[in-house]
């Protein structure tokens, strides 16, 4: 009996131990991210790309929100950028999230709370997306998309030759009526995670 117990023991410690080094090897989703060093968008658009000529092996560079913004402009104006390519290369901060659990409409008190930037969903079904957009494994934090429109999300509608990948989103806010979603709300999203708060 002594000996059972003892096997049943080792078995015991043997399961726990091999289960605290599986939870120690998978990264924590949603561990606090430390965001303060990074600059919170002004608002403003910036007139070009960090670097890039769009092509497959020198992509446009995105490494600020001015110019993610001048990117949606793109977008919006008509360019669908089909068969280029554009890849994000920092972190980037569109809101200070401190007040995120107030953002948008609360009717049990009336009020709407709004931070202070709202940001375009990038393409529309008018004007969709049909380019290659690599997140690089960055994040951005604090995207406010408030719209009473249909097909809104950060890629608000893509063709199917878009391609969106390795892109995290945290610490966001995104309304509008149908066919909403965190990083685009059509189809052939790739490899994509989202990460909504």
């Amino acid at each position: 009996m002594k000996k059972k117990y003892q096997q049943i023991k080792t078995i015991i410690i043997s399961l726990a131990l091999s289960l605290v080094i599986i939870l120690s090897l998978i990264p924590s989703a949603y561990a606090d991210t430390d965001t303060s060093s990074l600059f919170i968008w002004d608002g403003t658009v910036s007139a070009k790309f960090d670097s890039g000529s769009g092509s497959a092996q020198t992509p446009y560079i995105i490494k600020t929100a001015e110019q993610l913004a001048y990117f949606a402009y793109l977008v919006n104006s008509g360019d669908d950028f089909r068969g280029k390519y554009v890849k994000l290369e920092a972190d980037i901060k569109l809101n200070d999230t401190s007040n995120l659990q107030n953002w948008g409409d609360h009717p049990e008190i009336s009020y709407t709370f709004l931070p202070k930037n709202t940001f375009l969903s990038i393409g529309s079904k008018q004007k969709p997306f049909g380019g290659s957009f690599d997140g690089n494994g960055h994040t951005i934090y604090g995207a406010f998309i408030y719209s009473n429109k249909d097909n809104v999300g950060l890629f608000g509608y893509t063709e199917s030759s878009a391609a969106i990948t390795n892109l995290n989103i945290r610490d966001s806010y995104i309304q509008s009526n149908d066919y909403v979603g965190s990083v685009k709300s059509h189809i052939q999203v790739h490899s994509t995670t989202q990460n909504i708060a």
